[in-house]
C-alpha cells in the first residue's frame, strides 16, 4: 500500500482529480456572476391551473391535470412580476382533435416572450370521448344490524326511483351500482323519512366521475314488529263455585296478533285465554285477558268477550266473597249471586306529548308526531273513571346538547293501579338555539 502511494502515477492521478474539481468551482461561480451581472434568475410558480378547451355539451376530456408547476427563467424585473401577477394562462386546446387518445402539449397565453417556460407535466396524454345520458333505477341500501329488537324493515320506497347520469360514453358503460346508503339510529323501530345523496359505483366499487340529476333522493323506510295471527284457546283456571257448573265458554273472537322476535313467534302455535272459573257465578259475557307468551312481548287485543252459560243448583247456598273486586247482586228469586269485575283495556286517543327540560337557548320547532294513543288495562270499574286529564305523555330533553333532530323515548304518568301502552315509543324533537332580539 505505502509502494502504491509513493509512486509518481498516484500522485499524477491524485493531481488531476484535484484539477477538475477546482475548474468546475471555478466555472460554476463564473456562471452564477454572469447570470448576475446580467440580471436574470429562474423561479417555480406551483399550482398554476389548466385550461381545458373542448365542445363541452357533447365531449368528455380525461387525463388533463387540474394544475400544473411552471418554471420560469428570464430577465429578473420579468421574472419577479410574472411571479407576483401570474396573469398568464397555462391551457390545452382539443377543438379539433378527434375522439380518443391523444399526446398534446401545454401551451401559455399572456407571458412573456422573453420569459423561457418549462412546466412538470409539458406533455400530457388526454382522451376525448362521446358525452351521453342514461337512466338509471336507484337502490337504497340499509344496515339490518340498526334494527331495533324484534323489528324489521317491510318497505323502502325511493322518490324519485330513477336518476339521470351523465358522463364518458366509457364510464356510463361502467356503471355496475346506483344507490344510496340510508343512516338509520341504532336500535330504530319506528319508520323515518330521510334524504340521502345518490352514489354512482363500477363493478369494483370505486366511484365514477359522473353528473347526476337529482343529486340527492328521498327515502322512507317502514318499520314494523314482527308479528303472527295465532288461533285462541280457552283455559279454565281454578275449580267452581259448588252449586255451579260451567255448561259452555265460547268466544266470538277466534284468533288474536302476538308481536315479538321472530325466533319466538316461530314456535308458538295458540294463544291461551284464561278464564277463572272459580269467579263465574251466573251465564254471561266477560271479558277476559288474553295470556302474553314468554318471548312475547305483547298480544292484540289484550281481551276478548267469553260467553259463559252456566246451570245453577238453587239448593246449594252460594256465598259471596270478601274481595274488593267482587260486588255482590241480587237476583228476583233473592238468592245472592257474585259478578266478576273483569280486567278489561280502554284506548285514550291523541294524547298530547308535552316537552320538559329543554335548556333555556334552544325553542322547540317542531314535534313528530305531536300525539300518541295510550291504552290502559285495568279492572273495568276502574278504568270507568280514568280519562285523558289522569295521565301525563312527556319527553325529558335535558340531553339535548345542539341544535337539530334528536329521538326521544315518550314516558307516562299517571296512576299506579293499573297498566299502560303506547302506540308509539319514541318521537322526533326538531331544536333550534332561540334568537335573542
Amino acid at each position: 500500500m505505502d509502494k502504491f502511494m509513493d509512486s509518481p502515477w498516484f500522485l499524477r492521478l491524485t493531481a488531476l482529480i484535484l484539477a477538475l474539481i477546482l475548474f468546475f468551482s471555478v466555472q460554476s461561480e463564473q456562471e452564477k456572476k454572469m447570470r448576475s451581472a446580467s440580471g436574470e434568475m429562474m423561479d417555480v410558480i406551483r399550482d398554476v391551473p389548466v385550461e381545458v378547451f373542448y365542445d363541452q355539451q357533447n365531449l368528455v376530456v380525461t387525463g388533463v391535470p387540474e394544475t400544473i408547476d411552471v418554471e420560469i427563467e428570464g430577465p429578473q424585473n420579468i421574472v419577479q412580476s410574472t411571479r407576483l401577477s401570474k396573469d398568464f394562462t397555462a391551457l390545452v386546446d382539443l377543438t379539433n382533435l378527434p375522439l380518443g387518445e391523444h399526446y398534446v402539449m401545454i401551451q401559455y397565453e399572456n407571458i412573456s416572450d422573453k420569459l423561457s417556460v418549462r412546466s412538470d407535466p409539458s406533455r400530457i396524454k388526454v382522451k376525448i370521448e362521446e358525452m351521453i345520458t342514461e337512466t338509471f333505477s336507484v337502490e337504497a341500501e340499509l344496515n339490518e344490524q340498526s334494527i331495533g329488537e324484534e323489528h324489521y324493515v317491510s318497505m323502502i320506497d325511493v322518490n324519485p326511483k330513477q336518476v339521470e347520469v351523465t358522463g364518458a360514453k366509457s364510464i356510463i358503460e361502467s356503471i355496475e351500482y346506483v344507490k344510496v346508503s340510508i343512516d338509520a339510529e341504532k336500535g330504530v323501530t319506528q319508520s323515518f323519512e330521510q334524504k340521502a345523496r345518490v352514489r354512482v359505483l363500477d363493478k369494483d366499487l370505486n366511484k365514477l366521475d359522473v353528473s347526476i340529476e337529482p343529486q340527492e333522493v328521498s327515502v322512507q323506510v317502514e318499520i314494523e314488529q314482527f308479528s303472527k295471527s295465532l288461533p285462541l284457546k280457552i283455559k279454565q283456571v281454578g275449580e267452581a263455585v259448588p252449586g255451579v257448573t260451567i255448561r259452555t265458554m265460547t268466544m266470538d273472537a277466534t284468533s288474536a296478533v302476538v308481536y315479538g322476535s321472530k325466533h319466538e313467534l316461530d314456535r308458538l302455535k295458540e294463544l291461551i285465554v284464561e278464564v277463572d272459573v272459580g269467579k263465574v257465578k251466573k251465564s254471561g259475557s266477560v271479558k277476559m285477558p288474553i295470556i302474553v307468551p314468554e318471548g312475547a312481548s305483547r298480544v292484540d287485543p289484550q281481551t276478548v268477550p267469553v260467553n259463559v252459560q252456566v246451570d245453577v243448583d238453587e239448593t246449594v247456598i252460594i256465598e259471596p266473597e270478601v274481595d274488593e273486586e267482587v260486588e255482590p247482586d241480587v237476583e228476583e228469586e233473592g238468592q245472592a249471586a257474585v259478578e266478576v269485575d273483569p280486567e278489561t283495556s280502554k284506548k285514550l286517543a291523541q294524547l298530547p306529548v308535552q316537552i320538559e327540560g329543554l335548556a333555556d337557548q334552544y325553542e322547540v320547532n317542531g314535534v313528530s308526531p305531536p300525539t300518541a294513543n295510550l291504552t290502559i288495562t285495568g279492572q273495568k270499574s276502574k278504568l270507568d273513571r280514568l280519562n285523558n286529564s289522569n295521565f301525563k305523555l312527556y319527553v325529558d330533553a335535558s340531553s339535548i346538547q345542539k341544535a337539530g333532530q334528536s329521538r326521544l323515548p315518550v314516558q307516562v304518568q299517571g296512576p299506579n293501579d293499573v297498566k299502560w301502552a303506547l302506540d308509539v315509543q319514541e318521537l322526533m324533537i326538531t331544536v333550534e338555539e332561540t334568537h335573542v332580539s
